[in-house]
């Protein structure tokens, strides 16, 4: 259990130690997930949603940063735009591959990522769609 003190000679540990967070560390790898999603003036809500759900569901939460301004160059016209985008935040605990059913876990919860990145897009009417994985950013 994590926070949970050591006994030591039927006292108290001066520190908690949290021997099974270290443990669990060691077996499991945790991913920062960022999706930057643009606000547009007709997005599908209702596909935005089903992607929040399904964040939720895959990962055990969400954290939606509401109001952000991103900057972009625009390779065709040479100029700099403006969106408003919302950031959502996920963290993911991914077993580190030691086994075959570790590596099928891992490859289907981002399979799985990849289909709401897919659908984020969709929602929002955009030619891409960026994410960033612990601050690599993507595009899909």
């Amino acid at each position: 259990m994590l926070g949970l003190a050591r006994y030591e000679n039927g006292r108290n540990s001066p520190h908690f130690l949290l021997d099974s967070a270290e443990k669990i560390e060691k077996e499991v790898r945790r991913l920062r997930i960022e999706i930057f999603v643009v606000k547009t003036t007709k997005p599908d809500f209702y596909e935005l949603q089903e992607a929040k759900r399904s964040l939720i569901k895959l990962f055990g939460g969400l954290t939606v940063i509401p109001k952000a301004l991103g900057y972009w160059l625009n390779p065709q016209t040479g100029t700099i735009e403006r969106d408003l985008v919302e950031i959502w935040l996920v963290y993911a605990d991914l077993p580190e591959p030691k086994e075959e059913a570790d590596r099928i876990h891992v490859e289907s919860q981002l399979n799985t990522l990849m289909r709401i990145l897919s659908l984020i897009k969709k929602a929002t009417h955009q030619k891409s769609q960026a994410y960033a994985i612990d601050n690599k950013i993507h595009f899909i």
